[in-house]
């Protein structure tokens, strides 16, 4: 078993250098990998951590939407920047409110991810939480306010989260109205 994972390991370096070392191409294919030591190698070999890819995405983005975490942890340890949004400035903290995964955002937070980013809109993650109109974004919206993310933020255009959650999500403005009512 651990010679057939070691020639596994062997073909996937192989791999991301022949696609090109250096390229973001190498890199993705390290990502995809999820092998932390395939990522270490496609970055020894020129890779750069916070190159944009074809897609607007940095590689650590894209592992983190991808769900490749120890690529995400490889990409950290070698000093990938976590708070590089995407062609909209919408961070992996936003992504993951956008898809109402509060484990994700919890994760992304004890990481060190900034809490209350503004994307190229003036949202934060906690503006694209209250969007969302399924309880799973109820969740990713309190694990912002836990995270101590303030409740009461305007995006650029003066709107606030329960502004936001009026139109969408009932949970999440009573939620919202609770954690205003405590001064948080």
């Amino acid at each position: 078993m651990l010679v057939r994972r070691s020639i596994w390991r062997l073909l996937l370096l192989a791999a991301v250098l022949a696609v090109g070392s250096g390229s973001s191409s190498a890199l993705r294919a390290a990502v995809d990998a999820n092998d932390r030591e395939v990522v270490k190698t496609a970055l020894a070999a020129g890779a750069a951590a916070d190159e944009v890819g074809a897609d607007g995405q940095t590689a650590f983005l894209y592992a983190t939407l991808a769900k490749k975490y120890k690529a995400v942890n490889a990409l950290l340890a070698a000093g990938a920047d976590p708070n590089i949004g995407d062609a909209a400035g919408r961070t992996a903290l936003h992504h993951a409110a956008l898809n109402g995964d509060a484990p994700l955002a919890k994760w992304l937070i004890k990481k060190g991810l900034r809490k209350s980013p503004k994307d190229r809109a003036g949202l934060t993650p906690l503006h694209h939480a209250c969007l969302g109109g399924e309880s799973t974004h109820t969740d990713a919206m309190w694990a912002l306010l836990a995270a101590g993310v303030p409740a009461d933020e305007r995006s650029a255009d003066g709107r606030t989260p329960l502004d936001m959650a009026k139109a969408s999500n009932a949970n999440s403005r009573k939620l919202l109205l609770e954690v205003l009512a405590e001064g948080r």
